[in-house]
């Protein structure tokens, strides 16, 4: 009995804590802009990357000033460049998001 007196005693000196108090969210701060390139197979790369998926998900591929824009993407995004230091060869197949595209200098 004692000691839940105590208890109860000293409970009571600490601090009350505010509960509509925010809790601080952390989150880790991401680049759009990275990407990476993964050679499948001889010939099949894929590249992955906020970006570029969303740059090629709204790319209509039938117009030709479109798909010029997307090389434009590609090239600012430095992703042409990768590809190169890679091996990357013409006629290879480039896979993003659920787009498939033959590499052309």
């Amino acid at each position: 009995r004692k000691l839940l007196l105590k208890a109860v005693e000293e409970l009571s000196k600490m601090p009350t804590v505010e509960k509509d108090a925010p809790m601080p969210v952390y989150r880790v701060e991401t680049d759009p802009n990275e990407f990476e390139i993964h050679r499948i197979n001889e010939g099949d790369w894929q590249i992955s990357g906020q970006a570029i998926e969303r740059a090629a998900a709204m790319t209509y591929w039938g117009h030709y000033g479109s798909i010029r824009r997307f090389q434009k993407v590609m090239q600012a995004l430095k992703i042409d460049v990768a590809l190169r230091e890679k091996g990357i060869k013409e006629g290879d197949t480039v896979l993003i998001g659920e787009y498939e595209l033959e590499w052309q200098e």
